[in-house]
């Protein structure tokens, strides 16, 4: 019975991985579609922030980095972790929508 456990878990910790993966490479292709470099710069800034948080969220897990008070995106629990992440998001689709405007440039 623990084995099937510890296979569903670690299943789910690798779905979560490229679940988040796919949203950093998606941030980043907005990236590189948009016309104008302040928009450019807020979809970097945003993966960076998701990626850094990941990786330091891994390596906390793994043992191989001190624990901090890093929250992972959209799953750990705490209302401006959520906040901030939403808000990222927002900005990075507001980008998207506009990459072709004058609004950012």
């Amino acid at each position: 019975m623990s084995n099937n456990h510890d296979r569903r878990s670690s299943l789910a910790g690798v779905v979560i991985l490229l679940i988040t993966a796919f949203i950093i490479f998606r941030v980043f292709k907005i990236a590189l579609s948009c016309g104008s470099t302040t928009g450019r710069y807020i979809c970097v800034g945003v993966a960076s922030m998701f990626m850094i948080q990941v990786i330091e969220n891994v390596g906390m897990c793994l043992g191989i980095m001190p624990v901090i008070g890093i929250t992972y995106p959209f799953l750990s629990y705490g209302g401006s972790s959520i906040l901030s992440c939403f808000l990222a998001v927002g900005m990075v689709l507001s980008v998207s929508t506009h990459k072709d405007d004058s609004i950012f440039k």
